[in-house]
């Protein structure tokens, strides 16, 4: 049978055990968008001696990545939706319906990921990731995640059914956005954690990984406000000197198709002018930092 690549299921479980595959049923099958699992055997070459020929090499560490998206959107019948566990898998926490980060390994949540296309199943274990908010205006918002885990080996499969999924997710039009309470017009916004990630090695294992772990991150993003005077808009002054505002998007309207992204220390890093079919603007580059030395702040994901 052919593969297509639209014909892709993606289901996730956090896992009990770090490092410890799950077992995945259609329960935790999510609506996704173009999920693919790609796997990494690096190879030591090996060579003859006394000659230019080359041995059969040897594989190296197993690995495993995935990349998908999700719409930004709220879970319908409740508020957070079931790709909101996502948010844990890289290096958050959640407390009522608002996620936040956390720098406590003991936090830590690590999942199974399965991939499931035209009869083939792809599956990975262990895995952490970072992810982006990509939000532009007048259209759905999406987050993008990218996720490093342990390798499995691919088998034969059916495809899992996916739930039914009556969330329209809510266009960014007519939202809330300010920084340091002025109302800003942009066309796009993204934020991104930056999580470096880390295999933890174990001779142990077959794959030469335990798990995966978050190590560093560094929230950034980038936002194209339309140019306007000094005295209507300090951001220039502001990144001379540094300073920080409270960042602020409400995006819906409808209960439980809310989403609410919070900061409360945004600091510009590069302003630079840009152009938008004509129109100047300022392409400004930010920083999240943390709120008054408070660590674990940075960041905040809210759905109601």
């Amino acid at each position: 049978m052919p593969q297509l690549k639209k014909r892709r299921v993606l289901a996730f479980k956090l896992e009990t055990t770090p490092g410890t595959a799950e077992t995945l049923t259609a329960a935790e099958c999510i609506w996704s968008i173009d999920p693919i699992i790609q796997y990494d055997i690096p190879q030591t070459d090996r060579f003859a001696t006394g000659s230019l020929s080359r041995l059969v090499s040897t594989g190296g560490a197993r690995s495993a990545k995935i990349t998908f998206g999700v719409e930004l959107a709220g879970g319908g019948a409740d508020a957070v939706p079931q790709w909101a566990d996502l948010l844990l898998g890289c290096g958050m926490v959640e407390d009522t319906a608002t996620f936040s980060p956390t720098s406590d390994p003991a936090d830590y949540k690590t999942v199974t990921f399965g991939c499931y296309q035209d009869g083939i199943v792809k599956k990975m274990a262990g895995a952490m990731g970072t992810f982006t908010v990509d939000v532009t205006s007048g259209v759905r918002g999406t987050i993008n995640f990218e996720f490093t885990g342990i390798w499995a080996a691919v088998t034969d499969g059916a495809m899992l059914a996916l739930p039914a999924y009556a969330v329209i997710p809510p266009r960014a039009a007519g939202a809330t956005f300010t920084i340091g309470g002025s109302t800003k017009k942009i066309s796009t916004l993204k934020l991104a954690t930056n999580n470096t990630l880390k295999l933890v090695e174990d001779i142990t294992d077959v794959t030469g990984y335990d798990r995966a772990v978050v190590t560093e991150r560094n929230l950034t993003g980038n936002i194209d406000p339309e140019s306007l005077t000094v005295a209507a808009d300090g951001i220039y002054a502001a990144w001379v000197a540094g300073t920080t505002a409270a960042l602020n998007l409400v995006i819906g309207a409808t209960a439980n198709n809310i989403v609410t992204i919070t900061a409360p220390a945004l600091q510009y890093i590069n302003v630079q002018e840009g152009d938008r079919d004509g129109l100047v603007t300022n392409d400004a580059e930010f920083r999240l930092t943390c709120d008054n030395d408070e660590p674990d702040t940075e960041l905040v994901i809210a759905f109601s």
